[in-house]
């Protein structure tokens, strides 16, 4: 089995524009799915604006 977690910051989201955040939320929101594909058992999440973290406990090969 192998057990792998991403997370990621964006550093400068407070310099952002609104246009910009809402544009980074649909990109991780539009990941999240395509793991979900490669990986049956992953999940992810957007914990704050700019923030995300996600597992993936079972990769298909």
């Amino acid at each position: 089995m192998i057990y792998a977690t991403l997370s990621a910051d964006i550093v400068s989201s407070t310099s952002m524009s609104a246009e910009d955040t809402m544009r980074l939320k649909r990109h991780l929101n539009n990941f999240f799915p395509i793991m979900k594909g490669i990986c049956s058992d992953s999940w992810g999440r957007i914990i704050r604006g700019d923030s995300m973290s996600s597992v993936a406990t079972r990769w298909s090969a």
